[in-house]
Formats: C-alpha cells, sequence, structure tokens
C-alpha cells in the first residue's frame, strides 16, 4: 500500500502500521522489528508461517526468572499447538546454542517437555518446557543473550520436521556486581526504585493496546502527569511482531509532516507525547556499541519521518533513497541521528541540513517546501522526562529490578557503558529526565 501523508487522513484512517518487515517472520521480544501507530494508511508485517510438516504455531512464552543470575538455572516455556507428542526435541542456532548451556555442558539443541517432568508443571497442558539453562557468558554486568528460531522440531523417532522462527531476548544481571537501588513498595502489585515502576499484573502479559493503556493509567494514579515519554516493557510474549512501537499521543510540532493534535488518550491531560511498547532492554551486543539502537529508534518515531514520498517508506526512510551516512530510522535499526533528523527532531536549523537529501538530487527545500518549516529555537532546553515501566506476573526479586534501574539509568545518561544512548544519539543536543518524581 502507498504510503499517504497523515495530514491527509482523517481519523477513522487510523490503524497499525508495522513499519520494518527486513526477515518476513513471526518474531518474538528482541528482534529488529518495530510499529508506529499515527492516523495513516499503512501496511506491513507479514509473517512466515510454519512449516506444514507438523503445522506448529507458536502462541506464548515464559522466563522464569524475569531476570537470569550467573550460575543460577532459569527456565524456558513454549505454548505450542501442533505438537502431537509430549516431548518435541529442536535445535537451536549455533550462535545461540554457544551462549548457553544446560547443567554444565553446551547445548546444540533443546528437549521440550510436555509430560509433567523435569521442570514441566502440568503434564498435556501444551507448554513445553526446558529447565536448567544457564548463560555461558557472565563477563558483563548486565546484557542479554537471544535465542533465535527453533528449528528441526520432531518428536523422538520420527522423522518429520518442522520450525518455529523466532527471536527471544533473555536478560542477565551478575547481582554480586550490580549495587540493588533502593526499592519502595507502592501497594501490593507496584514495587517502584527511583528510575523504574514494576506493576505485577498478570492479567496484563499480553503486549496489546488495551494492557498498554491499563498500564500508563495505573501509572498515573501512582505519578504526576510530568513525562513527555512512558516506555513500558511486557513479559515475553509470542502475540505481537515487532520488538517495539511507538504510539503517538499528542503533537504540537509543526514542518514534520504529523498534524497537530491529540491522537489518543492514556490518561495524560497535558504533557505526555509518545508511548513506547517493547525496546526498554537493550537487544543488540553492547560490546558492539549499539545497545540501546531500538529506544533510540522509537523513541525517534516521535518525529521521525512523515515526510511522504519520495523519503517515506511507512515511516522510515525509503530503502536506497536517503544519501546520509547515519540514520536512527533507515533501511535497518540505526543508533545516531543524521543532520535530517536531528532537523525534524528540533534539535539542530535548518542551514544545518547537507542538500541534496536523495542520491537522485531530492533537496532540502523540496522537503521544506511540502512540510513547511520546522522552527528551532536556540535556547530550548531539549530535555525529555522519560519514565519506565515493566510489567510484570509477580513481584520482582531485588536482582531483576536492579537490571531494569540499571538499564534505565545509563539510558537516560549523557553516556552509557552499555551502548549509544539517547544522548549519544542526538550528539549531545538533547537529553533525558530520568528520574521519577519524589513520593515522599
Amino acid at each position: 500500500m502507498t504510503p499517504m501523508n497523515p495530514s491527509s487522513i482523517g481519523e477513522s484512517a487510523m490503524r497499525w502500521a508495522s513499519t520494518e518487515c527486513p526477515t518476513r517472520v513471526r518474531s518474538v521480544s528482541g528482534t529488529g522489528m518495530c510499529a508506529v501507530l499515527i492516523p495513516m494508511a499503512l501496511a506491513c508485517g507479514e509473517t512466515a508461517e510454519p512449516s506444514p510438516a507438523l503445522d506448529l504455531q507458536l502462541r506464548d512464552i515464559r522466563l522464569t526468572p524475569v531476570v537470569a543470575v550467573p550460575g543460577e538455572p532459569f527456565t524456558l516455556a513454549f505454548q505450542i499447538e501442533g505438537a502431537r507428542g509430549p516431548v518435541v526435541i529442536a535445535s537451536l542456532d549455533p550462535a545461540a546454542a554457544a551462549r548457553l548451556q544446560r547443567h554444565g555442558g553446551r547445548l546444540e539443541s533443546l528437549l521440550l517437555r510436555d509430560d509433567g517432568t523435569e521442570g514441566d508443571a502440568l503434564p498435556g497442558d501444551g507448554w513445553f518446557t526446558v529447565a536448567g539453562l544457564a548463560p555461558t557468558d557472565v563477563s558483563a554486568e548486565i546484557h542479554t543473550e537471544s535465542i533465535s528460531g527453533l528449528s528441526g522440531l520432531h518428536e523422538p523417532g520420527s522423522g518429520e520436521s518442522g520450525s518455529i522462527p523466532l527471536q527471544i531476548s533473555f536478560r542477565v544481571v551478575d547481582a554480586a556486581r550490580v549495587t540493588p537501588p533502593a526499592v519502595t513498595a507502592l501497594g501490593p502489585d507496584v514495587q517502584a526504585t527511583s528510575r523504574v515502576i514494576a506493576i505485577a499484573a498478570p492479567e496484563w502479559r499480553e503486549p496489546s493496546e488495551a494492557n498498554l493503556h491499563a498500564a500508563v493509567r495505573r501509572y498515573y494514579t501512582l505519578f504526576p502527569d510530568d513525562r513527555d515519554f512512558l516506555a513500558v516493557e511486557f513479559p515475553a510474549s509470542a502475540g505481537t511482531p515487532w520488538a517495539g512501537r511507538a504510539l503517538h499521543v499528542r503533537n504540537s510540532d509543526v514542518g514534520i509532516g504529523l498534524p497537530v493534535r491529540e491522537f489518543r488518550d492514556f490518561g495524560s491531560p497535558s504533557r505526555l507525547q509518545l508511548v513506547v511498547q517493547g525496546a526498554v532492554s537493550w537487544h543488540r551486543s553492547a560490546a558492539r556499541g549499539t545497545g540501546f539502537c531500538l529506544l533510540n529508534h522509537e523513541l525517534s518515531h516521535r518525529w521521525i519521518t512523515y515526510t511522504g514520498a519520495p523519503l517515506e517508506a511507512q515511516s522510515h526512510w525509503a530503502p536506497g533513497v536517503l544519501d546520509r551516512p547515519t540514520s536512527v530510522l533507515g533501511d535497518s535499526v540505526g543508533c545516531v541521528m543524521n543532520d535530517l533528523e536531528l532537523y525534524l527532531a528540533g534539535f539542530v536549523p535548518a542551514d544545518s541540513v547537507l542538500t541534496p537529501l536523495t542520491r537522485s538530487g531530492y533537496a532540502f527545500e523540496d522537503l521544506v517546501r511540502t512540510l513547511g518549516p520546522r522552527p528551532f529555537d536556540p535556547d530550548a532546553t531539549r530535555e525529555f522526562a522519560i519514565g519506565f515501566i515493566v510489567i510484570t506476573e509477580a513481584p520482582l526479586p531485588d536482582h531483576a529490578l536492579a537490571y531494569f534501574h540499571r538499564v534505565a539509568e545509563e539510558y537516560a545518561g549523557m553516556a552509557s557503558q552499555l551502548g549509544a544512548n539517547w544522548a549519544v544519539a542526538t550528539g549531545g543536543r538533547s537529553r533525558l529526565d530520568g528520574l521519577l518524581p519524589s513520593r515522599d
């Protein structure tokens, strides 16, 4: 479907837009896919069907505990439809297998059980479990590991095979090397540090928009309307084809191609601009300096890119068109804003943008003529308040809260050991206030 300029579309045209479809597979938390919900008639997000050999359908995923600790085992459970027996053998991506061990040994495959033994809770309930897993890499204080597609699925003695394409990230914290933050109980279901609140709400575990609304509205029963951005992390789930999505709440900026209006009601009477679902935990190796790329990507959707043709393709830059060496919203998830993105965000003036914009010669003046000028205030602080909300099925232990607190602290800093955070992405032109208001 051809992308349309949002300024020409009415409220009735609002629909989901899955804004990156590079792999064309069913993806779970940890992929490079995202979605942005704005008033645009966009369509994307095809997913590959499971192999017909077993006609397998992945319905849900559970990780126990939410944050793993080196030396302590964790459990993965997959709700799978279509398996005929109580045991399924699954091959792992070799890179994923090298980062996991079970009972001290390296893995090449997973034995998934639905027979009530070896960690499986209830036989025959469709939940296939593997217990006793542990990460092999404990060199960093906090990091994420990934499990890629389960392939070659078959029952013992059966030659048939199938696959479930997925990529799931799980979190690891070395509790002995991370100082736990002070934790306050704000109710039987809510824990808070100075940067993160965790809400134990098993009824909200699915990352639907209704549950996202419920989580944000719960936040506003506890804190005032003083955040520009809220980032909400749900438990791992098979119910979404994206790792992150951005939902516009309101826009007052002109010259970016987005209508000046309020888009949806999250319970914020005046301040909240954007809600991000997912992307709170980084999904790439911090060692490669790309740890916060996905969250940078989603926050940048606040202003970018609603430019229309020839630059835009489904709220991202059209592949192969933009003539820029860096981008947070390019053909794939990037880390650092280029000059045009900084301009659209209001972080640099118009004379900072190099022209032409595209390899075919589309000029910056053409864009301004189409969208109108983007105002720039040299005296603006460009500081935005952000809050992090984590939805869990049960209250978190201290080490898990320490993980999320540390991620939030690093992302809101002026520099980070975990990757290119917001300040780095904007070249120091913008910063985040990540401290939640005091309740004293």
